[in-house]
Parts: C-alpha cells; structure tokens; sequence
C-alpha cells in the first residue's frame, strides 16, 4: 500500500540528517525501494526549480528519481475529467499555467477525489490499496 509524498512532505525530510538520523533513513530507503512510498513527476521538478535543497537532499532526489511516476493515460484521462468542472479549474493558476510551470495540484486532487469516493482515510486507519478501477 503505497503513500503517495507531496513536495511539501519531501521538502520537510531535509531536516532529518541522514548522518543524525540513519535508522529512519535506512526505513525509508527501503520503503522507497518497495514502492511503499512513490510521488509523481511534477513533484520531482517542482523540488528541482526550487533553491531550498540542500545538497545532500538534491543527491538523494538524483538517486531515487524512480519513485517519481509519470501518471497513466488513465489517471491523466481523470484528471482531464477534473478539470471539466469550472470549480476545479481555479487548481491551477492563470500565471503557472501560460509559463508551461509543472503543477502536481490536480494529481493530489484526484487522488483526493478517488478517496472521497471510496472513504476517507484518517491516519489512524490503514490504508488500502485502491485497485484503478475503483478510482477511474
């Protein structure tokens, strides 16, 4: 069952020292190696336009650019659908949009969008794997 990292979430880990912090990293090399944890590429060049990296921290990204997924047709097909809503399309602004800027806001909200269909998730549940089908 995979947590999906927004760039704000892997922007936070760049307080936690590998050299101070080795044990979580170790866990969360491996869960990103199990594709426990994966992201999207949006998020990937959202994290390299930005100068608050550290260098350690940018290495990283280098090395684990895997877990960053291009989105499916179909996701992509969904969140097409998303944005034939007028109330969606305010997700992406007018200025980020006519510069070609990466914004992975649609794809965190169809993510969103799939739970609120299938349950919300708090975080003292478990997360299920949701099957494509289920979500599109």
């Amino acid at each position: 069952m995979p947590y999906i990292f927004d760039t704000n979430s892997i922007a936070t880990l760049s307080h936690y020292y590998p050299k101070r912090f080795p044990s979580f990293w170790s866990l969360f090399d491996a869960a990103v190696e199990a594709e426990e944890v994966v992201s999207v590429r949006e998020v990937l060049k959202e994290l390299e336009n930005h100068t608050f990296l550290q260098q350690w921290l940018d290495d990283w990204l280098d090395e684990h650019k895997p877990m960053f997924h291009i989105p499916s047709a179909k996701e992509m097909q969904f969140v097409v659908e998303i944005f034939k809503v007028k109330q969606f399309q305010a997700l992406v602004g007018e200025k980020q949009r006519l510069r070609g800027k990466p914004s992975r806001r649609p794809i965190r909200d169809c993510v969103r969008e799939c739970e609120r269909r299938h349950g919300r998730y708090t975080r003292s549940q478990k997360r299920r794997r949701l099957k494509d089908s289920e979500c599109l």
